[in-house]
């Protein structure tokens, strides 16, 4: 077996463009000369767009260092009236892999698309190579959500919301959806389908200034990002990855807006809301919003798989923001988690792609906050062993050189980002004592003189292990002649594991908002306890919003919202009530289109169904006389009160449960008999003023 050959040199290169870097445009119009000659008579507009156009493909997402160079060098040197041909134009991608930009190229490692869920609605954002760019996005747009109402904080809102409407117009004509993936291989030149569309994929990056503003979309709005293009001679000086045509993505020309780089929205914003807010003084009240956003992160998830509500407050030290917080999760077994916040300290020069500086005094502060968790879980009679993930809680900067390694027997310390952090604890079946396994794992691997080469951290290396149903040796792919020479050498992790991993938390729980009948957009996500496939496949998701007691669920058909809540008595405890609210949850897939298709004069938008269940829910004091199926039904008496703002109350005045209950039971051998038999007779549990036209229902 022979050594692998792999340029380490172009993958630390990659990594640092990727998560804490840039590259010079200077280094590269130096590198390509003769290409950079050629683009001088074409027009600057039109060669940008067509490479934004490109951008929006997800079948090249992994070119997308290649793409977004190319639109930073027309605008840069493009200085004629000539529209680029499409020979040109596939010339200059497929020359530009040989070059640095090209090798630069790594597989995709997150989702083409991510989506922004805000007070406003859902907008599609196009990720491009940008690290975790949907996560350090919503942070900023919640944290300026959160700002006061009024003045600048409403005109800086309203620039946001914008570009975002922009971007998701930008989506909505490609074709794209939340979460979808991209091609996660670089493509070597541009196909003939590709090369012979390439109006088309302009088009959707060229905005006439009627259309904007019949989509709602101000002009006047978008013009705090508009690059502009007497200055373009300055770019040959900048960086990609830290330019000003990402801050100002948008070129103008008379009655038409170009996008040209839809890749660059996610860092366009958050440069953009940085900026306004240290303008006006504001740097240490942005650094402690964002703590505090980061804090309700922290508090929402089930951290590690694990019990949500953890206690982390980013406090203010004289070296930055700092929290610590550790937990028991197996006998003798600690886990601290240790986290630093975003100071701004020198992001004018570095961008949201490089490193954030000045981390000696953090150091320090991390030091303490380890070596207390070490001191006190020692103390524990049944100690182990103990890990602390130290968690970068920022706006997407790069950290190196950060943790020290001071030796702490049987305690691990692992880094990680909190966008990292935030995807484990929503993964499927992954617990805080799954980390524990994998990192046992991988010190055995270690101790048989094995090295694993991981570049992308402690997500990857999971992600990884689950590919390989728990392995870290991927046995099979071995050579039959592996020897123990061979594994001096170590094995290469594949280093875009992480990138399905981030697909299935994403598709899985399908966080996004749906407007409910108020009009507010309120935030949901799937339901994880669904028993069936068949549910789990369904639209079907939980708010995070209380009504009453308990959250609501919605159903989405393609013409509305079904919203349901559920009212139980004060005496029923959570269990009981999950399955109440589990049961009306199974109900109203079923009936929604039913009703919609017998009932086609339903008011249009969201629709509430509110569920009142009384008598002893889910109680048994002892063993209750069986019913048949036919006699539970006939216990079901259900009455609507009159239509209210899109709200109507079922009630389900099934005093006697248990013996309703039991009749339930005799049905389970035939659960699908009738599905709700109500559901295919609405004539049932329907009735309408007698003059309907123009009219809502009065019930249902």
């Amino acid at each position: 077996m022979t050594q692998p050959t792999f340029d380490l040199g172009t993958l630390f290169a990659a990594a640092q463009m990727l998560g804490g870097g840039s590259l010079a445009l200077k280094d590269v119009a130096n590198e390509n000369a003769k290409q950079v000659e050629a683009l001088r008579p074409f027009d600057p507009i039109e060669v940008a767009a067509t490479f934004g156009g490109l951008l929006t493909m997800p079948e090249l997402q992994s070119n997308c260092v290649r793409l977004e160079v190319l639109a930073h060098l027309a605008v840069a040197y493009c200085q004629g009236h000539k529209k680029p041909p499409t020979k040109e134009v596939s010339r200059w991608f497929f020359e530009f892999g040989s070059s640095t930009a090209g090798r630069m190229e790594d597989p995709a490692e997150d989702v083409f698309v991510s989506n922004i869920a805000s007070s406003r609605g859902n907008f599609r954002v196009i990720d491009g190579i940008w690290e975790s760019a949907g996560f350090y996005l919503q942070r900023i747009i919640n944290v300026v959500e959160g700002m006061p109402a009024g003045g600048d904080y409403d005109t800086l809102r309203s620039h946001v919301y914008t570009l975002l409407a922009l971007s998701d117009l930008a989506c909505e004509r490609a074709k794209l959806t939340r979460y979808q993936l991209g091609n996660q291989n670089p493509e070597t030149s541009l196909s003939a389908k590709q090369a012979n569309s390439l109006n088309a994929r302009r088009r959707r990056v060229c905005f006439e200034t009627d259309d904007l503003k019949a989509r709602g979309i101000s002009i006047e709005n978008l013009g705090v990002f508009i690059f502009n293009l007497a200055e373009a001679v300055k770019l040959r000086d900048e960086s990609v990855g830290n330019s000003t045509l990402e801050r100002f993505p948008l070129l103008a020309r008379e009655g038409e807006l170009f996008l040209v780089l839809p890749t660059a929205i996610s860092v366009t914003i958050r440069r953009y809301v940085i900026e306004q807010m240290i303008a006006g003084g504001m740097r240490f009240a942005l650094a402690s919003a964002l703590a505090r956003e980061y804090g309700e992160v922290f508090a929402n998830i089930p951290l590690l798989g694990g019990k949500r509500g953890a206690p982390i407050e980013l406090q203010r030290t004289k070296n930055g923001l700092v929290a610590g917080a550790t937990t028991s999760v197996d006998v003798g077994r600690h886990l601290n988690l240790v986290c630093f916040g975003e100071t701004f300290d020198d992001i004018e020069k570095t961008g949201v792609a490089g490193f954030q500086p000045n981390l000696e005094g953090i150091t320090n502060d991390v030091d303490e906050c380890i070596d207390h968790a070490y001191e006190h879980s020692r103390k524990d009679p049944n100690f182990r062993d103990g890990l602390t993930l130290v968690v970068g809680c920022g706006i997407g900067r790069g950290a190196i050189d950060f943790v020290n390694d001071r030796p702490r027997v049987n305690w691990r310390v692992e880094c990680l980002s909190a966008s990292d952090l935030y995807e484990l604890s929503w993964l499927h079946d992954f617990k805080p004592l799954s980390l524990w396994r994998l990192l046992d794992a991988q010190d055995k691997v270690e101790a048989h003189g094995i090295h694993l080469h991981n570049i992308n951290g402690l997500l990857n290396m999971v992600a990884w292990a689950r590919k390989l149903d728990g392995h870290l040796v991927p046995h099979r792919s071995l050579p039959d002649d592996f020897t123990a020479k061979d594994a001096q050498l170590g094995i290469m992790i594949q280093q875009n594991s992480l990138r399905d991993l981030r697909y299935e938390v994403a598709t899985s729980w399908d966080a996004h908002v749906v407007q409910d009948v108020t009009g507010r957009w309120v935030r949901v996500r799937k339901d994880a306890g669904a028993f069936f496939e068949e549910d789990r496949q369904r639209p079907i998701y939980g708010s995070k919003e209380r009504i009453g007691r308990w959250l609501p669920g919605v159903f989405l058909t393609p013409s509305r919202a079904w919203w349901g809540s559920i009212e139980v008595p004060e005496e029923t405890s959570g269990h009981n009530a999950y399955q109440r609210w589990k049961m009306l949850m199974v109900w109203i897939p079923r009936m929604a289109p039913v009703l919609e298709e017998a009932l086609p004069q339903l008011p249009q938008g969201p629709l509430l169904l509110h569920a009142k269940f009384e008598g002893n829910v889910g109680e048994f004091e002892d063993d209750p006389k069986p019913v048949s199926f036919e006699e539970a039904k006939a216990d079901i008496r259900v009455s609507v009160d009159e239509w209210r703002d899109r709200r109507a109350a079922i009630g389900l005045p099934w005093r006697d449960w248990p013996r309703w209950q039991t009749g339930l039971l005799a049905a389970a051998s035939r659960p699908r008999r009738s599905n709700f038999e109500a559901s295919s007779k609405p004539s049932g549990i329907c009735r309408f003023p007698r003059n309907t036209a123009g009219r809502k229902p009065s019930c249902f």
